[in-house]
């Protein structure tokens, strides 16, 4: 037995995200602009891949071919686009680039994984599919690994937002189908269907809705990039018809690394390090302090017999008061107060540089991966992977941790019967998700609502300090925050949302090879899910001066079994490829929800379902629903002399959710493509094309 043993590696990676994650730049940069061409130098390539390498800083083209992205001196831009040759151009000291990308020779002999796991030569292939390697999604490290997709598959939307930690994407493969927005792809594991979505905590829509959905994130989220061999995403219906109905808006083909076939055993570790600070804001006015009456009369923060001369009240959140000035001015603010004699005095009349940024601080993320894989050269091989990730995010008090395992194991039983098995194992776990939505559960919300006058550490000091009190709330005005939102830290430490995930996925698979060209495959999966959450609001809250309280169960399960029954041979001298197959397909899907809310706690910042007043009764919504869907399918495939290609396929399902005698539906597709260099034989006969 032999083993290696990998170099520990340290990377510092500095993640991007829209508004409250982007990259820590630590060197100037500037606006590059340039536009991508096909060969001829002629023709704009619109959706090509422009990527600074190394990082997650990326743009696409336009109609146009044009591209504008931020980039210094020495970095290398990466361009890709499909059925190209990578294009790399180092930037120097001109700001404008035109790049023309080659036709990549290889693509065409490329085998990728199609529907139910078959691999086909990409040339073959009638309808639109993209292949994406694991070290792609690998190289930027990011707490969700879809973001790593993104600028790397033409014609594919990922629509995510800065809502929290892990950050939900929605992968759109064709544009939006569907008015009530479901128009997500589906995710296919080692062949197995999983669940991608999310359910929601509540309902209704995100603006001012005081009970908004939280961001726990999605399904997908959960796979460990590291465990990733390659993507597949099919695009066309041709593509998906295989899959049904729950393909209609494309599919993702994700396939799992598996042990080393030489005999042998790798031992891998690695450690890395992420930094994530906010760097893009709002462009706020600086010249105008708070105040509603255009600065017509001066600024008061305080009642007047809190002030040693009297002035009246006069304040408000909003930035439409007296100008700045050059700094002289002296106004009763909230920071003039003395605590111990409550009285009021003058403090310089002056923005607050942090009054919405202070708040916010580097985020890091910690992660330590060890894997051990080998075989012993005779047909069996394994592979074990264990990570865990510790994430702190850029709000206090918020973050998640994240530990998985996977299992890799594959056998030759004998000559024509191979076994293989994988399993995976994800635990999630969040004190506190927090909510992004515009309402007064947000910080967001409270940041845009806060006075520019006033810095961060007044609230800080206001509630570490304690003045967030009854007292207090009874006579707001002595509160920086006022009665109608809330102090983003009081927010952040009270307002919890916390969430507990268990998930397992996995599958057995059988291959038989009954002769040289007929096969037997078949397969059997499931991906279950446990999930809890709690949402807490302490009495003394906006609409809520009693508190409220909800606990959350979501168990998710789906059970797939399917085989295909598969003949490939050739004819006519090798020159006509034959290839037919019949398969099926049984699905289960079982959901069980329970919602327990409590809209009044009896005891304060005591967070039980039986903490509720006499008289009071909680609310219990209870969800169950149950799907089966059977299915068959066949397709049959021909290729001519490796020019030309014809795919013809066939699904129908039957399923439970219709209407008896209703239930059937059939899929049929039908796609070709011709290879035109193959056909008119260019590499002898124009060479130079």
């Amino acid at each position: 037995m032999t083993s290696s043993f990998k170099r520990v590696s340290l990377s510092i990676i500095l993640a991007a995200a829209l508004t409250l994650c982007s990259s820590i730049v630590a060197f100037a940069q500037s606006t590059v602009t340039g536009t991508v061409y096909d060969t001829n130098k002629s023709t704009p390539l619109t959706g090509a891949a422009v990527v600074v390498n190394g990082t997650n800083t990326a743009s696409i083209t336009d109609l146009d071919g044009k591209f504008t992205i931020k980039a210094k001196a020495g970095d290398v831009l990466v361009v890709q686009f499909i059925g190209y040759s990578e294009q790399r151009v180092t930037v120097g000291k001109s700001a404008v680039y035109e790049i023309v990308m080659k036709p990549d020779a290889e693509v065409l002999d490329e085998v990728i994984v199609t529907a139910l796991g078959m691999k086909r030569e990409k040339r073959s292939l009638g309808y639109a599919a993209t292949d994406v390697s694991g070290e792609n999604l690998t190289q930027a490290s990011n707490s969700n690994w879809l973001s790593g997709l993104q600028g790397k598959v033409a014609g594919v939307q990922f629509n995510g937002a800065s809502s929290g930690p892990i950050g939900s994407q929605k992968v759109v493969v064709r544009g939006e189908s569907s008015l009530d927005g479901n128009s997500g792809a589906l995710f296919v594991v080692d062949g197995v269907p999983i669940t991608s979505g999310s359910i929601s905590n509540a309902s209704g829509a995100l603006y001012t809705n005081q009970d908004a959905p939280i961001d726990f994130g999605d399904g997908a989220s959960d796979l460990n990039p590291d465990d990733i061999e390659s993507i597949t995403v099919l695009k066309g219906a041709a593509a998906t018809a295989l899959y049904g109905s729950r393909a209609g808006n494309g599919a993702i083909i994700i396939t799992t690394k598996g042990g080393k076939t030489t005999k042998g055993l790798g031992v891998t570790y690695s450690h890395t390090y992420t930094f994530d600070n906010p760097s893009y804001w709002p462009d706020l006015q600086t010249e105008f302090g708070a105040g509603g009456d255009g600065g017509v009369s001066e600024y008061n923060f305080w009642a007047a017999g809190t002030t040693s001369d009297g002035v009246a009240h006069n304040w408000s959140r909003m930035a439409f008061g007296e100008a700045f000035g050059d700094g002289t001015k002296m106004r009763y603010q909230y920071n003039g107060m003395n605590w111990d004699t409550m009285i009021a005095e003058r403090t310089p009349w002056k923005y607050a540089d942090d009054w919405f940024t202070g708040i916010f601080r580097t985020g890091k993320t910690m992660e330590n991966a060890v894997t051990l894989e080998g075989g012993n050269g005779k047909g069996t091989s394994a592979r074990l992977s264990l990570k865990d990730t510790r994430n702190d995010y850029i709000l206090p008090n918020t973050g998640f941790t994240r530990q998985t395992v996977s299992l890799s194991v594959s056998t030759q039983l004998s000559k024509a019967i191979k076994l293989s098995a994988k399993a995976n194992y994800y635990r999630t776990d969040s004190d506190n998700m927090p909510s992004s939505a515009y309402n007064n559960n947000s910080v967001m919300y409270q940041l845009l609502w806060s006075s520019n006058v006033n810095t961060m550490q007044d609230y800080h000091d206001e509630y570490f300090l304690g003045r967030w009190n009854a007292e207090n709330y009874a006579n707001y005005n002595n509160l920086v925050s006022r009665s109608n939102y809330q102090n983003p830290y009081r927010t952040l430490y009270e307002y919890t949302n916390s969430m507990d995930k268990d998930r397992f996925f996995g599958n057995v698979a059988l291959n038989i090879k009954i002769n040289k060209h007929l096969t037997l495959d078949a397969k059997t999966g499931v991906d279950m899910n446990n999930e809890f959450r709690t949402q807490r609001k302490p009495k003394l809250s906006y609409n809520y001066e009693n508190g409220w309280y909800r606990e959350q169960s979501n168990d998710v399960y789906e059970f797939n079994s399917d085989f295909m029954l598969k003949y490939d041979n050739t004819f006519i001298g090798d020159r006509l490829n034959f290839t037919a197959g019949i398969g099926g397909n049984s699905m289960t899907y079982n959901r069980r929800s329970m919602k327990y809310t409590i809209d009044a706690l009896d005891v304060d910042g005591v967070y039980e379902y039986n903490n509720y007043p006499s008289g009071t009764i909680p609310d219990i919504s209870l969800y169950r629903s149950r799907k089966v869907v059977n299915s068959i399918y066949g397709l049959v495939s021909l290729g001519w002399q490796d020019w030309a290609y014809l795919d013809i396929t066939g699904r129908n399902d039957w399923s439970s959710t219709l209407a008896k005698g209703h239930w059937s539906y059939f899929y049929p597709s039908v796609s070709g493509s011709l290879v035109i260099d193959k056909l008119a034989n260019f590499q002898k006969n124009l060479p130079a094309v």
